[in-house]
């Protein structure tokens, strides 16, 4: 039995054996490249939903936000104008005050 293979024994191995082990590599890694491009694809769609729902969530609470700063900006003005209004009324009651306790200490002064 000769120690070295023959030109044609070596390409009888290559189609034999070389060759249907290629074809096999090229088909694994077209599945595994499917796969990993479905795997790619739905985490994309996942991304995508996640975005979309915290752009809504973003939009609802600066809905939130917005009432809540009208309503504050509303209580405030309230509070500007009972604030007039009683130092308005504090002042006329004082004035009033005055008056009456004017008039009443003067008959005392007369006599």
């Amino acid at each position: 039995m000769p120690d070295q293979l023959t030109t044609p024994q070596l390409e009888a191995i290559q189609r034999l054996i070389i060759q249907p082990l290629l074809d096999a590599v090229r088909v694994e890694m077209q599945a595994g490249h499917e796969r990993l491009a479905a795997a790619i694809e739905k985490v994309a769609d996942r991304l995508a939903a996640h975005v979309a729902d915290e752009t809504s969530r973003d939009r609802a609470r600066d809905g939130r936000i917005e009432t809540l700063e009208r309503r504050v900006g509303a209580l405030e003005r309230f509070r500007g104008r009972v604030l007039v209004v009683y130092g308005v009324l504090t002042m006329l009651l004082s004035f009033a005050w005055s008056l009456l306790r004017d008039w009443l200490v003067e008959p005392g002064r007369r006599r």
